[in-house]
This record gives structure tokens, C-alpha cells and sequence, in this order.
């Protein structure tokens, strides 16, 4: 039975140690910072009430205003900027699901856009071969309508003489 004593006793000892340990550490990750940030707006203080008049009013206004105005605008804005990375979140869900989609119908689109330029293109040809065909019709049929052009002439001077 004394072995087992000065074990609990130890760790007693090593619980109690490691709590002081922990709330020294503690301790430290909270004051620390505190201290420095504090010795830093003091020298900033300091460096101000140096400085003419003019430039501490300049320094005071700027601070001020980053944290009057500033500070809240960018808080009142944050549920905006929420909605609009969940609606960016959003659009690319979107995407992802409309893509394959899509891209079956620019195939369709090019398909479609392919044959109708080869039906155009058969149409143009036989509208040329047809007009080939009939061509020699067609210069019977001019001559038909060759006239001596003698009349359009009596007409134009006609016209001349009476101007």
C-alpha cells in the first residue's frame, strides 16, 4: 500500500502543476497581446501629439472615419457578400448541371447548321445546272424580243426636240 500512495500523490502533483502550467500559459496568450497592442496605440499617441496640429487633425479625421464609417459599412454589407458567394456557389452548380446539356446541343445546332448548308449548297448547283439547260431556250426567246431599235430612237429625239 505505500507504492501506491506516492503514485497518487505524484499525480496530484503532476494535475496540479500542469493546471498552473496551463492557466500561466493562458495567461500569457491573453495579457501579452493586450500589453502590445497597448504599448503600440500609446507610442502611436505619442507620435501623434508631435506632430503640427494640422497633421494630427488629418490622423484623427482618417481614423475616425475608417472606424465610424467604414467598419459598419463593410458589416452591413456582409450579407451581401454572402448572397452573393452562395448565389456565384449557386451559378456554378448550375453550370456544372447545365453542361453536358449544352454542349449535346451545340452538336444538334452544328449538325442542323451542316446539313443546311449542304441542302443550299445542292440547291445552288441545280439552280445552275437548270439555268445551263435552259439557256439555249433562252437565246431562242431573246430573239423574240430583239427589236431594230428604231422606235426608242424616234422616241429619244422626240423627246430631245421637244426640250
Amino acid at each position: 500500500m505505500s507504492t501506491s500512495a506516492p503514485q497518487t500523490e505524484t499525480k496530484t502533483l503532476n494535475k496540479t502543476n500542469a493546471d498552473e502550467l496551463h492557466r500561466r500559459e493562458a495567461g500569457r496568450g491573453i495579457t501579452l497581446p493586450f500589453v502590445l497592442i497597448s504599448l503600440l496605440l500609446i507610442t502611436l499617441v505619442v507620435i501623434i501629439m508631435l506632430l503640427p496640429k494640422r497633421a494630427q487633425l488629418s490622423i484623427i479625421s482618417d481614423w475616425m472615419y475608417l472606424w465610424l464609417v467604414l467598419c459598419p459599412v463593410v458589416i452591413c454589407l456582409l450579407p451581401i457578400q454572402i448572397g452573393l458567394i452562395a448565389g456565384v456557389a449557386a451559378m456554378h452548380k448550375f453550370y456544372k448541371g447545365s453542361k453536358n446539356p449544352l454542349e449535346s446541343l451545340q452538336k444538334r445546332y452544328a449538325n442542323i447548321l451542316q446539313r443546311t448548308h449542304q441542302f443550299l449548297d445542292k440547291t445552288s448547283q441545280r439552280a445552275i445546272d437548270a439555268q445551263v439547260k435552259i439557256m439555249p431556250l433562252l437565246d431562242m426567246m431573246e430573239t423574240f424580243d430583239k427589236t431594230t431599235g428604231e422606235p426608242e430612237q424616234e422616241e429619244k429625239s422626240n423627246g430631245n426636240s421637244e426640250t
